[in-house]
């Protein structure tokens, strides 16, 4: 009875941990892996970019990147990293079945190299390919070039945004990294960085690790567009980002706004007052008038 108690209460522990874990991972940053097909308008032009590097459960992709271009109500619709799921869900249960060891069920990884492509016009499919070469060939340059430009235009607007505190509603947070017991190591911090603008787009950057480097960076528009329920950021929405393309854009996100770039502290200094100008500007503010005469004098 005892041991069956201890078995119970440890398999309850057990669930209580991971089923917190992912959770907390999910809730904080919800997102729906991004469906052209799936879209509430093909109406409105439009740029998406979605990479996700996330193991939150076995059953879920956790390594893909996505670019949906949506221009006169055509859309173009890349992925990195693709898996059929129907496929992979087949393998799995044929190795369930035969009592073998349950495989990686998203062998593909995000490895800059495109392998699947869908263009429609309106909701009406005209193409879509698998061929990692021929889609390689004929898109990837301009898949990474539109990616690039995206990321980078909004990096600019979110270093921009900073100089002008008055236009936006900003929010950091930094709290100590849970260590192992008797960990010697040194204390690394959770530090992240939202930025809200008056018309509603919120910027979101966040080094999760405590290494100084960002890994996570999502853009929302308030506008409505999504591809579902929680379908998460709506322009940009980078996941733990382990690509080095990708973190030359954004690793230093975090850091800046906490710290200050180079460009901004420059701009301190020259706005600073002159030294020759100290002097009197003290004397202006706290000098004292010409003494009044005493009582009897």
């Amino acid at each position: 009875m005892t041991k069956k108690l201890t078995t119970i209460l440890l398999l309850v522990f057990t669930i209580s941990i991971f089923g917190t874990m992912n959770i907390e991972s999910s809730e904080r940053i919800p997102y729906k892996r991004l469906d052209p097909l799936a879209v509430s308008t093909f109406r409105a032009d439009r740029v998406v970019y979605q990479q996700i590097e996330q193991d939150v459960t076995p059953y879920y992709d956790d390594s893909f990147a996505s670019l949906l271009i949506i221009r006169d109500s055509k859309m173009y619709f890349f992925e990195d990293g693709y898996d059929d799921r129907i496929q992979e869900m087949k393998r799995y249960q044929g190795a369930r079945a035969s009592g073998y060891m349950i495989p990686d069920l998203w062998p593909n990884k995000i490895s800059g190299k495109l392998n699947h492509v869908i263009v429609t016009d309106r909701r009406l499919i005209s193409l879509r390919g698998f061929d990692s070469d021929a889609i390689e060939s004929r898109f990837g340059q301009e898949y990474r070039d539109t990616r690039d430009k995206l990321i980078k235009k909004h990096t600019e607007v979110f270093y921009g945004l900073l100089t002008r505190p008055h236009e936006i509603e900003m929010a950091v947070v930094r709290r100590p990294i849970p260590r192992k017991f008797m960990d010697d190591e040194p204390i690394r911090y959770f530090s992240s960085v939202t930025v809200k603008t008056f018309n509603g787009r919120v910027y979101y950057a966040e080094d999760t690790t405590g290494d100084g480097v960002t890994n996570t960076f999502t853009v929302t528009e308030p506008d409505g567009f999504n591809w579902g329920f929680k379908s998460g950021p709506n322009v940009i929405c980078i996941i733990n980002n382990t690509q080095e393309d990708i973190k030359e854009m954004i690793g230093t996100l975090v850091f800046d706004a906490q710290n200050g770039t180079e460009a901004f502290w420059e701009k301190a200094k020259k706005e600073f007052i002159p030294s020759d100008q100290m002097d009197n500007f003290i004397d202006d503010l706290y000098g004292v008038s010409e003494a009044r005469p005493r009582r009897g004098e």
